[in-house]
């Protein structure tokens, strides 16, 4: 289930669903596993197609560049000894030329913290392929 309304205390992701009648805002729900839930239902829905994805805290929102082949999500929390409180990130990523380029955002501030460029891994979990792109 997709959820449409945003839990406003929270870091989450926020997606931009689009169809040829429809236009719609999904947010990452904090109960259930949104993301792999919006990717069953694109997988389901192939009318609907993933035009952006951002990260929202409040009414700041950080969007990635539209209309991509793919995007990525994914946690990280870092941590070690001597380091103090440890940090958490989301990590936002779209495809450009052929490779994944990944956002950083220290968390619930949402400052980039940092950018990466990975390889696509189309078995990854964490990614989403968008429209025509799904197979």
């Amino acid at each position: 289930m997709l959820c449409r309304e945003y839990d406003g205390d929270n870091s989450l992701w926020v997606a931009e669903l689009v169809s040829d009648t429809e236009h719609f805002l999904v947010y990452q729900s904090t109960k259930e596993k949104s993301w792999q839930n919006l990717k069953k239902f694109l997988a389901d829905s192939p009318e609907y197609s993933l035009r952006k994805i951002g990260i929202r805290f409040r009414s700041h929102y950080e969007w990635l560049p539209g209309d991509r082949p793919a995007y990525y999500f994914g946690n990280a929390v870092l941590a070690g000894l001597g380091m103090g409180p440890s940090k958490e990130y989301r990590i936002l990523g779209y495809e450009e030329n052929g490779k994944m380029v990944c956002r950083w955002y220290c968390i619930p501030e949402l400052i980039q913290t940092k950018e990466e460029i990975r390889e696509v891994d189309a078995s990854s979990p964490n990614m989403i392929r968008n429209g025509s792109s799904r197979v």
